[in-house]
């Protein structure tokens, strides 16, 4: 994988999924373009949105809970938009409809859910605007 030298931190977590740490710049649209070591490699226009807004905030209310158990989280989103949503996903994982609430446009709140049934390590993250770009993640919550 290249990385532009203005990359601070880049980890590959998974085959589909790279997180990296990346310096400020002015507030707007920047492209992902990914490529491995064999020169092979894709791009996204406009993928990752760069924000002077104040960082969105989720917070789990617990950190473990039983499988099926109750589990709330909040949220404060200073630029909250209508369309804006959270969903549970597994850490590292992509989103596979376990579970997700609208926050209806609110810039807080907070919005219980049922659990998943299946045991593992999982993360709430707040998407906007109806789609699947995260502007923050909740620390992990342990399913038992």
């Amino acid at each position: 994988m290249t990385v532009d030298a203005r990359v601070e931190k880049v980890v590959v977590v998974n085959s589909t999924t790279i997180t990296a740490i990346v310096p400020a710049r002015p507030a707007g649209a920047a492209d992902v373009v990914v490529t491995n070591p064999g020169g092979l490699g894709g791009a996204l226009a406009a993928a990752f949105i760069y924000s002077l807004e104040e960082p969105v905030m989720v917070t789990p209310g617990t950190d473990a809970v039983d499988a099926g158990g109750e589990l709330s989280v909040s949220w404060t989103a200073p630029g909250a938009r209508a369309g804006d949503w959270i969903a549970l996903y597994p850490v590292g994982g992509s989103y596979g409809d376990d579970w997700w609430g609208e926050t209806d446009g609110a810039t807080s709140g907070t919005l219980t859910v049922i659990a998943p049934t299946r045991p593992g390590q999982y993360e709430f993250r707040y998407l906007s605007g109806g789609s699947f770009n995260d502007l923050g993640r909740s620390s992990a919550v342990t399913v038992r």
